[in-house]
Parts: structure tokens; C-alpha cells; sequence
């Protein structure tokens, strides 16, 4: 079951990592351009951070830098029972405990239905193809 909020779809997902998974609420949001998880999620469901070398920093739809992290996490997510892996950055505090941004939705051909406020997974994890 998908929820629409101001134009965006949330939806109930199962995230996993190293250390185990939890069941969240997560934003589907095309407006942005990355995939974020809110710390205490992520150190839930993970141990496996990846250091960045320069803080990534975040600006707001109205401009405004107002998040940054040092770290990412690659994590499987449950959607639709297929499994779908991505990389998440990693933020202290933010009121969404997962937004999955466009980077998410592309690579796995992910169309948000905003008049049935759900959404459609294209890609078949099973049959990536590697050339």
C-alpha cells in the first residue's frame, strides 16, 4: 500500500544490510537527485559504511544547503517482493527515515503512479545483463 504526499509517494519497504532489516516508510521522490537513509535506520541495518573522501552536501528544493554526510551505505531494499540494491547517504537527522531519489528509480526503471498513488518496478533484478 502507497500513500501520495504533495505529489510524492510513500510506501512501506523492507531495507537490508550486514547487521539485519527493518521495515520503514520510505519517500519515492523524483525531485531528488540521491538516495538518502537517516542514521539511526542505517545503523540498524548496517555496518558497512563507505567513507567519503569530501562531505556530500544537500540543498533543499528552495535552495538552501541544509544537509550533508560523510558516509554511504549499500543496501538491498524490498519492493514489491523483488530486491533492489542501492547506495544511500547517510544523514543524522532528517524527518524521512529513507528517501529513495532518482538515482534509485532509474537504475531499476521505477515509474511513480501518481494517479493510483503507487508505483511500477520495470527492471527484473534477476536478468541484469552485464556486456
Amino acid at each position: 500500500m502507497s500513500k501520495r504526499v504533495m505529489g510524492k509517494i510513500i510506501a512501506g519497504v523492507e531495507v537490508f544490510g550486514d547487521r539485519g532489516k527493518t521495515r520503514v516508510k520510505a519517500l519515492l521522490d523524483s525531485g531528488a537527485g540521491l538516495s538518502l537513509i537517516r542514521r539511526d535506520v542505517a545503523d540498524r541495518v548496517s555496518s558497512g559504511v563507505v567513507r567519503l573522501r569530501d562531505p556530500q552536501k544537500f540543498r533543499m528544493a528552495d535552495g538552501r544547503e541544509s544537509m550533508s554526510t560523510s558516509d554511504a551505505r549499500m543496501l538491498v531494499v524490498r519492493m514489491k517482493g523483488r530486491e533492489l540494491t542501492g547506495t544511500f547517504y547517510v544523514i543524522d537527522d532528517m524527518p524521512r527515515q529513507v528517501i529513495i531519489g532518482v538515482d534509485f528509480l532509474q537504475t531499476w526503471e521505477i515509474a511513480l503512479d501518481m494517479k493510483t498513488e503507487d508505483y511500477r518496478i520495470h527492471a527484473d533484478p534477476r536478468a541484469i545483463e552485464i556486456a
